[in-house]
């Protein structure tokens, strides 16, 4: 026999600890389908490929967080850090039950790019932060997930496409906002300054009570204009 009953044995410890995995898999990772199935060449690679992205949005968000200058593209970095540390943690359980390896770092290429990233301070790299990391990137990843998603079968690459697509789209979204000058105003709209009244209303004169009396202003409170009292 290949196993033995003793081999099949399963302690109370590690019954528990096989439940705590199976949960964890359950919660980052709901479309798991067809864990069996052995995944072609092409759903491996982009899988692969989606792993080195998510490494370098990481990465790069995590430099963006320590050194953008300005609110708006600091919270975008945090946002796409958050948002790619969840997705790393569902691409991985998928590969653990496919029994398959996922990068752990970014392509050359992507690593070429957080070098070129570092080596810029102040407005120089939030720019490029966010034309680079927050735009481009995101704008070639969706090119790739829709040319990708006609020939998706397998049904767990299929739900990681879709995921990755809305997540790209909501990023290009956020990093188009935060590359907006001054953060979020529209063209064309004044600058409100605070506690500045958007119609603000016309002040009259004070009646001047050094005058003599014959000549003081009464306010008509119909018309609300001041005419000379007679």
């Amino acid at each position: 026999m290949i196993f033995s009953h003793s081999a099949t044995r399963i302690s109370p410890m590690r019954r528990l600890t096989l439940r705590v995995a199976t949960s964890a898999v359950c919660l980052f990772a709901p479309a798991l389908a067809s864990t069996a199935a052995e995944l072609s060449k092409a759903d491996a690679n982009l899988l692969q490929a989606a792993a080195q992205f998510g490494r370098f949005e990481i990465e790069a968000g995590q430099m963006a967080s320590a050194r953008a200058t300005t609110d708006p593209v600091r919270e975008f970095a945090r946002t796409v850090t958050r948002d790619h540390l969840q997705a790393e943690t569902e691409l991985k359980a998928l590969a653990s039950v496919r029994k398959m390896s996922l990068p752990t770092e970014p392509s050359a290429s992507q690593k070429k790019l957080l070098t070129s990233l570092g080596q810029k301070n102040g407005k120089d790299f939030d720019d490029a932060y966010v034309r680079e990391a927050g735009l481009a990137q995101n704008r070639e990843g969706i090119a790739q997930l829709e040319k990708a998603q006609p020939n998706a079968k397998d049904p767990d690459i299929r739900s990681v496409i879709e995921r990755g697509l809305t997540l790209m789209r909501r990023h290009v979204q956020l990093a188009e906002a935060a590359a907006r000058p001054g953060g979020q105003q529209p063209t064309g709209t004044r600058h409100q300054g605070l506690g500045e009244p958007r119609n603000p209303v016309p002040r009259t004169t004070a009646p001047d009570e050094s005058a003599p009396p014959a000549e003081r202003p009464r306010q008509d409170r119909e018309r609300g204009t001041a005419v000379p009292t007679r």
